[in-house]
C-alpha cells in the first residue's frame, strides 16, 4: 500500500537514444516508479519538454530520465569540429575514455633513419565526444574510435594525422 502512494509519473526512454540525435516523442514514455529522494527523474508533466532537445549522453531503453540528459547545446558548437581518430590497444591509456575526458592525440613518428635527428612530436587536444571499439580484424586487438571535439582550426591538421594510422593517445588530468 505505501509503495503505491509513494509512487509518481517519471519519464523513460521507450528505445535507446544516441548522445548528440534529438530526441523525439516516441522515444520517450511515461513510467510510475516508487519515489525515492535520491533519484532526480524528470516528472511526467514534463515530457514534452524534452522533444526536440538533443541527448547529452547514450540513454539505454528503459532508463529514466534526469534533466541533465538533455541539452539545447548543438554538437559540434559553432568553431568546434569532430574528428574520428582510430587508435589500437596498445596507443591508448589503460583506463576507459568516457566523454568529456581531455585527451592529447599525438603523431607518432614512422622510426628514424640513422643519423635523423629527433623532432618534437605533434600533438593535438582534444574532448572526447565518444568511443566505439570495432571488431579484430588484425590479430592485434580491436581498434577503438575515439569521436573528438577540437577547435575548427585543428580538424584538418587531426584528420591528416589520423589518417596516417600512427598515433597515440594521452590522457590528461580529469579533475575540471
Amino acid at each position: 500500500h505505501q509503495a503505491s502512494t509513494n509512487a509518481k509519473q517519471v519519464v523513460a526512454a521507450r528505445s535507446t537514444i544516441e548522445r548528440g540525435t534529438v530526441i523525439s516523442r516516441d522515444q520517450l514514455m511515461s513510467v510510475q516508479v516508487g519515489s525515492d529522494p535520491a533519484l532526480r527523474p524528470v516528472d511526467a508533466s514534463q515530457i514534452e519538454n524534452m522533444v526536440g532537445k538533443r541527448a547529452a549522453v547514450d540513454v539505454a531503453a528503459g532508463s529514466l530520465l534526469t534533466a541533465d540528459v538533455a541539452t539545447s547545446k548543438n554538437v559540434p558548437a559553432q568553431g568546434q569540429s569532430l574528428v574520428g581518430v582510430a587508435v589500437t590497444p596498445a596507443m591508448m591509456p589503460g583506463t576507459q575514455l568516457v566523454a568529456g575526458d581531455r585527451i592529447r592525440i599525438v603523431a607518432t613518428p614512422a622510426q628514424q633513419a640513422l643519423g635523423e635527428t629527433a623532432t618534437s612530436p605533434v600533438a593535438v587536444a582534444a574532448v572526447v565526444v565518444s568511443t566505439q571499439t570495432g571488431a579484430d580484424t588484425t590479430g592485434q586487438g580491436a581498434q577503438t574510435i575515439i569521436t573528438v571535439d577540437v577547435p575548427t582550426a585543428d580538424a584538418a591538421q587531426l584528420a591528416a594525422i589520423a589518417a596516417s594510422g600512427r598515433v597515440a593517445v594521452v590522457l590528461d588530468s580529469r579533475d575540471r
